[in-house]
């Protein structure tokens, strides 16, 4: 894996130690402390997993720029992905209250391909049936697809989530028990019928006003040579309309009205139809009624419309007393006009339904997948509530996200709870174990993915040491491992934790050639370079070291000689060996005995108890404190750029000593008291701050802040001074010595 980033969260510009993922070597760590690089390294890497663009937050004005190689493949803010190209990059987030698993995750592993696929060909089939008959209604209003069918829903009295199985079923049998008229046929619904128009439509006076019209209308019709109620002017109209399609006139056939009237031609029906309509029209009674109506229609753009409706389609009226039944009419209506057979539609629906139902009982044995996460979740995390999903067949067929069930238990006690409710009422450690369940939902999506492209997939986890409580910690690290151990998963894990890196590269058995530790330097440039400390570094990295006595003039011996002290000291302390004790704590603090101590006395007082040989060195007789500061003094000269806890133990060690010579020498010439039990830096420094000058201040300051007043066996102690960089200790180092010289 390579990687180089430009401008990304705070990477200004950053180049990745090449990390040689292999056959073999599935399995790396960065240490790094806060504040270096992991977030920003996890961000980029989580927009790339998403799709997303990397940005730079506080300089948004800079170009972010990036290249990640990770096998054959490259992500790079110049390469396009294709539409359906997945990159091969999982990140484990620190935990995040607010995170949800990958839109698919759930969906991937209660998958089935051959369910699948025959699911999307049926349901396919399915959908573009339904289609059909959505765009019959689109053509004829101004409605979405999902407003066609909540409004057939509430229009026709079903629930408003009602499927499209039940709509058609319903449209069926309107069709047998509800009366058409083809004057709605080019009507637009929702122009006739909206929030405004059926505020007029439902008035009380302008219902007595359509009644009026109504009674008035069926009086007139009654006196009508030509017309009835039953074949009222739409049909006269529609009656012309076949006439002239069958060419009935052209094969010299004549229509004999019940007054004798013959009509021999369609304009001359045409004409009969029009005089009719127009004189019933204009009686004064029925047109006194409309003006009043007309009058009534007053308002906004949605009333004149209906006004206009009304004038020009006046055969609608009689409909309108009665807006339910009229209203399901217009939908039947609809779908005479366009000769749609609603019929043949449901008994094919039915029969894809069918195909469906048998395909769903499959889905219901397919979840072995999703109970085998659910039984990792119960069995290796600890969690005061279990989970059930509640649309598996959803999720698997439909794509519908995931909604799952939580049960919270307490004693012999249950409630059930959703997420949002569940979140609430959690510990923060409870929420980390839930925000963990969403993680294992990722990870056998990840598995899923890399058994069946054949594909490498890299698993990044962020910080987990902070993510999760210690039981959950480790039980997600061993999880890890062992999702590692799948020869198609590469696992790069990042910390700030020192303690957590050394057993997490021990315990899942990283090699040294893959451990490293990103560190900032002083140009403000991070350096990223091999990370040897995962052993027990006292016994490993010293004792061995430096057991044969035989250190020469070898300056690296020497500075391995200096970090033993600390530990040395610490050891006796535990054995209760308080006279090596006292003598050790003066070659880390100025004590009455720091000045005489030389090396060869140091290991003659060091050799029983450690089981050290006779010691072989040029430098035997030399003054301890000589030693420190000498190489002190040449650290500060080299320009390599790794981390070494020894030279930084000896940088520690010499800043500690410099201030406290300093410190001794101040308190007794201003006559104030030296003496003190234990934390002898820090009360020296208390004892003289008042009297310091303003530049010698904030160097005593930075060396009780950043020099630990003890340094210990235990590991965890050494993180402060891994987690300063090189500079900062040289820097403090050389001010040090400049103490009381200004």
């Amino acid at each position: 894996m390579k990687a180089t980033f430009k401008n990304c969260y705070g990477l200004e510009d950053f180049t990745l130690e090449e990390i040689k993922f292999d056959a073999q070597k599935s399995k790396a760590i960065i240490y790094a402390p806060n504040g270096v690089m992991k977030s920003s390294f996890s961000k980029v890497l989580d927009d790339i997993s998403r799709k997303r663009k990397p940005i730079d937050r506080i300089f948004s004005e800079r170009q972010s720029s990036y290249t990640v190689e990770y096998y054959s493949a490259t992500y790079s803010d110049t390469k396009k992905l294709k539409k359906n190209e997945q990159p091969n990059i999982y990140v484990i987030n620190s935990f995040d209250e607010k995170f949800e698993a990958y839109s698919d995750s759930v969906a991937t592993i209660l998958a089935d391909d051959e369910i699948r696929k025959k699911y999307d060909a049926i349901h396919g089939a399915y959908s573009v049936e339904i289609d059909s008959l959505i765009n019959v209604f689109k053509s004829r209003t101004s409605f979405k697809d999902e407003e066609i069918r909540a409004q057939i829903c509430r229009d026709f009295g079903l629930t408003i989530d009602a499927d499209w199985e039940v709509i058609i079923e319903t449209l069926v049998k309107a069709q047998s028990e509800v009366t058409t008229h083809g004057g709605f046929a080019d009507i637009k619904y929702d122009l006739l019928f909206n929030s405004y128009t059926e505020k007029i439509l439902t008035d009380p006076v302008f219902q007595e006003k359509i009644q009026q019209y109504i009674d008035t209308y069926g009086k007139l019709v009654k006196k009508s040579e030509l017309l009835s109620l039953q074949f009222d002017d739409y049909n006269a109209s529609e009656f012309g309309k076949t006439i002239e399609k069958t060419k009935l006139f052209s094969a010299k056939h004549r229509i004999v009205l019940s007054n004798g009237t013959e009509i021999s031609d369609i304009a001359s029906w045409n004409m009969l139809i029009q005089n009719e309509i127009k004189q019933i029209n204009e009686t004064p009674e029925l047109a006194s009624i409309h003006a009043s109506m007309s009058k009534m229609i007053n308002g906004n753009a949605a009333a004149r419309v209906l006004k206009d409706l009304i004038k020009e389609n006046r055969g609608i009226i009689k409909y309108l007393n009665n807006l339910s039944d009229t209203k399901k009419s217009i939908w039947i209506t609809y779908l005479s006009a366009e000769s749609f057979d609603i019929s043949s539609l449901s008994a094919s629906i039915k029969t894809k339904k069918k195909e469906i139902d048998a395909l769903l009982l499959e889905v219901d044995k397919q979840q072995a997948q999703w109970e085998r996460v659910l039984d990792v979740f119960k069995k290796r995390f600890h969690a005061p509530f279990k989970v059930d999903i509640q649309n598996p067949r959803r999720v698997m067929l439909n794509d519908e996200p995931a909604r799952l069930a939580f049960t919270y238990v307490r004693g012999t006690e249950a409630r059930e709870k959703t997420k949002e409710e569940l979140m609430a009422c959690l510990s923060v450690g409870e929420k980390r174990a839930l925000y963990l369940l969403q993680v294992l939902f990722d990870l056998e999506r990840i598995k899923d993915i890399a058994d069946k492209t054949g594909q490498k997939q890299l698993v990044i986890a962020d910080d987990i040491a902070d993510s999760f409580d210690y039981s959950n910690k480790y039980a997600i690290i061993e999880y890890l491992s062992e999702l590692s151990d799948n020869k198609m998963i590469d696992l790069l894990i990042l910390t700030h934790n020192f303690d957590f890196y050394r057993t997490i590269s021990s315990r899942l058995g990283i090699g040294y050639d893959m451990c490293f530790i990103a560190q900032k330097e002083a140009n403000g440039k991070i350096s990223m370079n091999k990370f040897e400390y995962k052993r027990d570094f006292f016994n490993v990295g010293i004792i061995e070291k430096i057991r044969d006595g035989i250190l020469s003039d070898d300056e690296d011996l020497l500075r391995t000689f200096i970090a033993a002290i600390p530990f040395c000291r610490n050891v006796c302390e535990y054995t209760a060996n308080q006279t090596l004790y006292n003598y050790l704590t003066g070659m880390l603090h100025v004590k009455p005995n720091t000045d005489s101590i030389t090396m060869r006395e140091c290991w003659e007082q060091l050799k029983e108890q450690f089981s050290l040989k006779d010691l072989s060195c040029a430098y035997d007789m030399e003054k301890w404190i000589n030693i420190v500061f000498n190489m002190a003094d040449n650290i500060c000269t080299e320009t390599a750029t790794g981390v070494s806890l020894i030279n930084k133990i000896t940088l520690a060690t010499a800043i500690r000593l410099k201030t406290e010579f300093f410190l001794r020498d101040f308190l007794i010439k201003n006559s104030i008291d030296i003496d003190c039990k234990k934390n002898q830096t820090r009360i020296w420094a208390n004892r003289a701050i008042s009297h310091l000058s303003e530049n010698e201040k904030p160097v005593i300051s930075e060396v009780l802040l950043i020099t630990p007043e003890s340094i210990h066996a235990n590991a965890f102690m050494y993180e402060p001074l891994i987690d300063i960089p090189n500079f900062q200790l040289i820097d403090l180092y050389k001010r040090c010595k400049m103490l009381g010289t200004t």
